[in-house]
């Protein structure tokens, strides 16, 4: 479908909505962990019998397309994802979630105990007010 879609677009359309979509997935989807969390998500489905043909579709997709720079049509949203991204706060939340998550998977009690200290914490600022 993606392959028809594009091939279309080449010569028929006048913007290259396809092509820049194919280009943006790209670059979400380099490896099976990554497509895992897309699917997990509901961001993409697959139809596909593995997870690893998803990644590899979109970057034989790739290779079909040119990208024009300054005519790129996701441009406004890579622009509001990397700001967003840029953000010590998003930064420093992101790498606390990693690491409570890898904790989790380790330990289910380590979990408890960080919920069981943010409510201490938040008890204690609110008695202290």
């Amino acid at each position: 479908m993606f392959r028809n879609l594009l091939a279309f677009e080449q010569c028929h359309g006048s913007t290259n909505c396809i092509n820049d979509f194919i280009v943006l997935i790209n670059r979400l989807v380099n490896t099976p962990k990554e497509v895992e969390f897309l699917i997990h998500n509901g961001i993409i489905e697959n139809w596909l019998p593995d997870i690893d043909g998803v990644s590899t579709l979109f970057q034989n997709l790739v290779k079909e397309t040119n990208i024009i720079p300054d005519n790129f049509y996701f441009a406004r949203l890579v622009e509001d994802m990397n700001t967003y991204c840029r953000s010590p706060w998003h930064m420093w939340r992101a790498s606390l979630y990693e690491l409570t998550l890898e904790t989790y998977k380790r330990n289910p009690w380590a979990g408890i105990s960080f919920f069981t200290a943010v409510v201490l914490l938040t008890l204690t600022s609110i008695q202290t007010i």
